[in-house]
């Protein structure tokens, strides 16, 4: 049974929001009953999910842009679609096309980045995803590529060990902090949703999973 309560970051999860909307919704008094526990923000499960329904008038015009996001950072060219891969060469390829993007950034400076910030931590989030990422001062703006591995990448590094099939590599501006968290609780929010993971795996052209992921 579901708690009458419900996290920021669950809430930020639920709605595609990014955390700072979603407090700053509150502390406008857009959301009622919101408490503040063991210094966290915590709401009421049904006004979060009202929200996420589109059903609070106040904040519909914010929801209606979250969501187009995802359309305006993915494209069909930068979706990738193999039977087999290694690590290091998709991250390569994911950043040779995201260096012709709205990005406008040379691919070496894009690979080197992505590459320095797998060292710190592997970006395998688990369950067959991840989601390489950086922020780069030359970028002029912020972009995703994608991949579809059908086999899976079984040396990724993901934190619960098992192969990774699905890759989002986003990259942008140094100072697009909070545009990447969006981004990143979107495809969070999305890759949750019911059979999506498994239809991904199994699309069979770039459109397709273009169709699957924005729809």
């Amino acid at each position: 049974m579901s708690s009458e309560f419900i996290s920021e970051r669950e809430a930020s999860e639920c709605t595609g929001l990014s955390l700072e909307k979603i407090i700053s919704i509150y502390t406008q008094k857009k959301i009622p009953g919101a408490e503040i526990i063991k210094g966290r923000y915590c709401f009421f499960r049904k006004d979060i999910e009202k929200i996420a329904r589109g059903e609070n008038t106040e904040t519909s015009v914010p929801i209606s842009k979250e969501d187009s996001l995802l359309k305006d950072v993915i494209s069909e060219k930068r979706i990738v679609i193999k039977e087999y891969a290694e690590k290091s060469l998709i991250l390569k390829e994911m950043s040779e096309l995201l260096a012709d993007s709205p990005v406008r950034c040379r691919k070496h400076i894009i690979e080197e980045n992505i590459f320095k910030r797998e060292a710190l931590m592997s970006t395998g989030m688990g369950l067959g995803i991840a989601i390489p990422h950086t922020r780069i001062q030359e970028a002029s703006d912020m972009a995703v590529s994608a991949a579809v591995i059908k086999e899976g990448i079984s040396n990724y590094g993901a934190i619960d060990g098992q192969k990774v099939h699905l890759l989002f590599m986003i990259v942008g501006r140094t100072d697009q902090h909070d545009l990447h968290l969006r981004i990143v609780s979107k495809l969070s929010m999305k890759l949750k949703q019911k059979n999506c993971f498994s239809r991904l795996c199994s699309i069979s052209g770039p459109a397709e999973f273009y169709n699957v992921i924005t729809e």
